[in-house]
């Protein structure tokens, strides 16, 4: 599935950009859903509580992202998405910073 989140090539004139990368899970929750239109979308629906009281809460949220690196990638197509053109980057004298976060 890597056109998904191919990269453009002119990475320098694109300004700061921001993966998410989904994990394998051995317990999904199902709370969100990429969207098969906007491959760069992704949107979590957030279960109701029903309870007796009126609940008027916003419970679908929607982000966007460079590209999303869906359950399948490998490490090699992470480094080859965002590493490889942040090294380029580097080695043309442009600042490149890779923060990574998750457990």
């Amino acid at each position: 599935m890597m056109e998904r989140y191919e990269q453009e090539e002119s990475s320098t004139s694109t300004g700061i950009q921001v993966y998410l990368r989904i994990r394998p899970s051995s317990r999904p929750s199902g709370h969100f859903q990429l969207d098969d239109i906007d491959v760069k979308t992704i949107a979590f629906k957030i279960p109701k509580q029903e309870d007796k009281i009126v609940n008027n809460s916003k419970n679908t949220y929607k982000f966007q992202f460079s590209g999303i690196l869906d359950d399948k990638v490998t490490q090699k197509d992470v480094f080859k998405t965002v590493g490889i053109p942040a090294i380029k980057n580097s080695l043309e004298g442009y600042n490149s910073t890779i923060f990574a976060y998750g457990c």
